[in-house]
């Protein structure tokens, strides 16, 4: 998956998962939820593909792994409970990420470092920008991003629609 792809399922399965579980409780910050759905993507393709690519041969390495999720889930779980949402909401975010990624298929980079401190990666030598072009052409792919973006503008047109009444209700008071 793509930007769009991945913001709009994460959106779509925190705000199921916020409505199911959270939702007595604080529910989440979706901003940070959408920054920690490219999170891992943020962290891992600068470094594998344009800082060391002679070392690490790929853009999945530690943000792609069950670890930085979980860290994050972990301090974010514990502050949580705290009434602070923000980390929270960026390691659900990571989370959803790696699902979207299907990372179960790279159980190396997954479960790193229990199965070995190497993080194999691959990468075909072609630009990453060629790669990600060709990636937008597979079908599932272009239609996780279509469906991305529809949700995603949903989710801002929203968002701009509860302001406008907040701001509405203000004034007339």
């Amino acid at each position: 998956m793509l930007l769009l792809g991945h913001i709009g399922v994460s959106l779509v399965a925190a705000q199921v998962l916020d409505r199911a579980v959270l939702a007595r409780h604080r529910g989440l910050d979706y901003r940070l939820l959408m920054v920690g759905s490219l999170l891992p993507d943020m962290v891992d393709k600068p470094i594998g593909i344009y800082l060391l690519p002679q070392v690490f041969h790929g853009g999945r390495l530690m943000g792609h792994t069950l670890l930085f999720a979980l860290i994050l889930l972990g301090i974010g779980a514990w502050r949580y409970r705290r009434g602070r949402v923000g980390l929270f909401s960026l390691g659900l975010g990571s989370l959803f990420h790696l699902a979207e990624d299907e990372m179960w298929n790279q159980p190396a980079v997954l479960w790193w470092p229990l199965l070995g401190w190497g993080l194999a990666g691959t990468w075909s030598g072609e630009s990453f920008l060629r790669q990600m072009l060709r990636a937008l052409l597979a079908p599932q792919v272009f239609a996780a991003e279509a469906v991305g973006g529809l949700v995603l503008a949903y989710f801002l047109w929203r968002g701009a629609r509860g302001r406008q009444r907040r701001v509405t209700a203000v004034r007339e008071k």
